[in-house]
């Protein structure tokens, strides 16, 4: 009788063999016989016999299970789970291990005259290799009662071993590792390059592109289980918890009125003179309730966007961008577009109608004695949106569009950090080839002065506030 003692070994007589139980055992493992009268002796995997197999003990069926995968991986041969039997009360008490070649692919499969893709090459020669453990009610012990050894198709070399379904797959760490990858953009192919580097090559590594690829998307069906939108609200309603300044809206007027009023808040309740947008009828008038005073420009680089989309004619592009750019007056301004309309034809068209409309806010004749600092677009906010993208992926789901925007968000926060320590903590230098004296002294003393202000008015404000 053979058993699994609680070193995980197989404990025999002389007449007998034992082999350590170890899931990473290698297949040229050697071999440890001792012949001294009573004592125990080892054997590798791969020299096992069906009988010294048969009987075998072991403590669960995990066990088991252990054992016969690191057996048939040793041979060159997969496995899988098959039969479970149950007592009256649901017990396990008997399991069975198939090698994966075991059984046939049903002849309906490849008589199907419907199929949209190729068929899948045959892997089953119907092998009836096999263990069957059945649990011992004396011993409360798994004992093999069945066990066959022969196969009926050619095992794998030790150079294809790794290669067999049963044994790729990703560890736990692997796992993680991948996950927090994944979670940062970096794409699927750069992470298998990634992983493939710290093993030191294909040889290293337990699992192939096409493994980490279906681990990636399980991984996101798992996030997503109860739905796309029931998870991204759940991911909102949690920060709108834990920060009660958090804010969530859609592009209505009221969201734009609380962004306003949470900007205009910042800045002390100073209205801005000029607001420059891309033309969104939510944003336009929430800029008239907020900041009533302020002149409201339209983005020339969206208008000439909009232009080459909603009027295929080039000719008519370059007469828009003439009499948008031009510091024409009001008069010569109506003038001018009457003739392009006409020469064009467009009279009648609904989206230059529109524009025409709107020509208070985009045109330079009706704009020009209102200052911008020569902001025409917003190609600054353009650049926040150009950090956004890089974050975010055609395939991402809402869940990872919310995850990559709070990344990219906080690298852009810690961009701006940066760039006021580099403004408190270094000075520019003054590079001009006009001949300066004293000025740039002057200046020096001038900015010292007004931040020592500052941090005067800074400290009375904070004692005022104590106070009160």
């Amino acid at each position: 009788m053979c058993n699994l003692n609680e070193n995980g070994f197989i404990d025999c007589n002389r007449s007998e063999v034992e082999k350590l139980i170890n899931i990473d055992s290698q297949i040229d493992e050697e071999v440890n016989l001792e012949d001294e009268g009573d004592k125990d002796v080892y054997k590798s995997y791969i020299d096992l016999t069906a009988d010294d197999i048969f009987g075998l003990e072991f403590a669960s069926k995990n066990a088991a299970y252990k054992f016969y995968f690191t057996y048939a991986k040793c041979h060159g041969f997969g496995i899988r789970k098959d039969e479970v039997g149950y007592d009256d009360k649901h017990n396990i008490v008997m399991r069975q291990y198939l090698c994966n070649k075991a059984g046939l692919r049903d002849k309906k499969h490849l008589m199907r005259d419907d199929r949209k893709k190729e068929h899948r090459p045959l892997s089953r020669t119907d092998c009836k290799a096999k263990l069957r453990v059945r649990l011992d009610r004396q011993t409360s012990k798994f004992k093999v009662v069945s066990f066959e050894e022969g196969h009926n198709h050619n095992l794998c070399g030790s150079n294809f071993v790794q290669l067999i379904c049963t044994y790729r797959g990703l560890t736990f760490a692997d796992k993680v590792h991948v996950d927090s990858l994944h979670a940062q953009g970096v794409r699927t192919c750069h992470i298998m390059g990634f992983m493939l580097d710290q093993t030191g090559g294909h040889i290293g590594l337990n699992f192939n592109k096409k493994d980490l690829f279906n681990h990636i998307e399980r991984s996101k069906r798992f996030k997503i289980k109860d739905g796309d939108v029931v998870v991204a609200l759940s991911y909102l309603q949690g920060k709108a918890d834990n920060d009660p300044l958090f804010f969530q809206g859609d592009e209505s007027i009221e969201a734009y009125r609380w962004v306003l009023e949470s900007f205009l808040n910042a800045m002390s309740n100073k209205q801005p003179k000029a607001v420059v947008t891309d033309g969104d009828g939510a944003m336009r008038e929430a800029i008239k309730q907020v900041f009533p005073e302020a002149t409201h420009r339209l983005c020339s680089w969206h208008l000439q966007k909009n232009v080459c989309q909603n009027v295929k004619n080039n000719n008519f592009w370059k007469d828009f961008k003439r009499v948008m750019y031009s510091n024409y007056t009001p008069e010569k301004f109506e003038r001018l577009w009457n003739e392009l309309a006409e020469r064009h034809e467009l009279q009648d068209n609904n989206w230059v109608q529109q524009t025409y409309q709107k020509r208070f806010m985009w045109a330079t004749a009706y704009l020009c004695d209102n200052f911008f600092a020569g902001i025409r677009t917003t190609s600054l906010c353009e650049g926040i949106n150009s950090c956004i993208k890089s974050y975010l992926k055609r395939k991402n789901t809402i869940v990872e569009l919310l995850y990559n925007f709070e990344h990219s968000l906080r690298d852009y926060r810690y961009n701006e950090l940066f760039s006021d320590f580099n403004s408190f903590y270094t000075e520019p230098i003054l590079s001009t080839s006009l001949v300066l004296h004293n000025y740039n002294k002057n200046c020096n003393e001038i900015i010292k002065l007004a931040a020592a202000n500052w941090k005067n008015l800074q400290e009375k404000n904070k004692r005022l506030q104590n106070f009160i």
